[in-house]
């Protein structure tokens, strides 16, 4: 099943690069996190070990669409791929020396 979750998150891109199946299997795992007020939303918390330390951790509320439209949840621990997405007005072309 496919599900997405679309949200902007400011912020510079993120290049992640994987050295192994075994260190990607660990990367995007999700947590879910229950609300401490029962009427807030619940949130997914997926780690990204490659980013910096306080980039580390995304947090976005735990509501997918999956292939049919319908709403969805993540189940804890289920792979997920994380990704960032732009309107091409929104970029700038990268220096040759960086």
């Amino acid at each position: 099943m496919l599900a997405q979750h679309r949200t902007a998150i400011p912020g510079p891109l993120l290049e992640v690069t994987h050295e192994s199946e075994a260190e990607e299997a660990a990367r995007y795992r999700p947590e879910i996190i229950k609300p401490a007020i029962p009427s807030q939303p619940e949130k997914a918390q997926i780690d990204i070990h490659d980013a910096e330390d306080l980039y580390r951790e995304i947090r976005i509320e735990n509501v997918v669409t999956d292939e049919k439209g319908k709403k969805a949840q993540l189940k804890p621990g289920a792979k997920v791929d994380v990704i960032v997405e732009a309107d091409s007005s929104a970029t700038t072309k990268k220096p040759e020396n960086l």
